[in-house]
């Protein structure tokens, strides 16, 4: 029995640390490069989302002060681009992870990843991660994103499937943080907690998606510029310390 229970408590602790978030930051294994240019679909379902946003009054004022950059995420590829919104141009492609639930998914505790529009927005308290600056905040910006930020739903490292949140994989995401300020162009967008400009358009497209528009636009948890008004602080309110956690 004693010998049973020396070979059984390496084996739960490897499959246990293979099911947690974890702020990995290694490529998985057998993964191909992305292309350097998303794909013709995913970018003309993303420019049609694009013209929705800027043509509700609500959206336009979000995009007012939105950074000149956005990102392109393909969740089928798991493939991501950061691209300018007015040019079109690429500043770079990365691997990506997706949620561990399958397929696109906005219900909790689903470990879905939400396929739609979401933006950066401030989030200063994870539950896996113990600063602010390893992940981003994302709030949801139309019905099947409109729970992002209350599942806790961020972007961060990661080198396998996630809880629903999107990973970056292959140790890139300083980089990924580093060009979305970089390349925020006008206005001079400033940083939040988490070292990036807050309103970055992010649209996770999914050949899967019931809609690809976003006539629907609708930010989540906040007013039209972006700014919050019912930011929770954790030690605060005594709300669960799953909270941030990826669902």
């Amino acid at each position: 029995m004693i010998l049973l229970k020396v070979i059984a408590a390496p084996m739960w602790v490897i499959f246990t640390m293979s099911i947690l978030p974890t702020e990995t930051e290694g490529a998985a294994p057998g993964r191909t490069s992305c292309t350097a240019e998303p794909t013709s679909e995913a970018k003309q379902s993303f420019d049609g989302c694009m013209k929705d946003v800027e043509g509700n009054p609500d959206g336009a004022k979000v995009m007012s002060s939105a950074p000149a950059n956005a990102i392109i995420f393909n969740f089928d590829s798991k493939c991501m681009w950061i691209i300018d919104r007015k040019t079109g141009q690429s500043h770079g492609f990365y691997n990506t992870q997706v949620g561990q639930g399958g397929g696109c998914g906005n219900e909790g505790g689903s470990n879905k990843t939400p396929c739609g529009l979401v933006f950066t927005c401030e989030k200063t308290y994870s539950g896996v991660f113990g600063t602010p600056k390893k992940f981003l905040g994302l709030c949801g910006g139309q019905k099947s994103t409109s729970e992002t930020f209350t599942r806790g739903v961020l972007m961060h490292a990661s080198g396998g499937p996630t809880h629903g949140c999107l990973g970056v994989d292959g140790g890139k995401f300083p980089e990924v943080k580093e060009k979305l300020v970089s390349t925020a162009g006008d206005g001079g967008a400033k940083k939040n907690a988490n070292d990036v400009p807050n309103n970055v358009p992010i649209y996770v497209w999914s050949s899967s998606m019931k809609s690809k528009d976003c006539k629907d636009f609708k930010l989540e948890r906040g007013d039209a510029a972006g700014q919050f008004l019912q930011r929770r602080q954790i030690h605060h309110s005594g709300e669960s310390s799953t909270e941030g956690k990826q669902q």
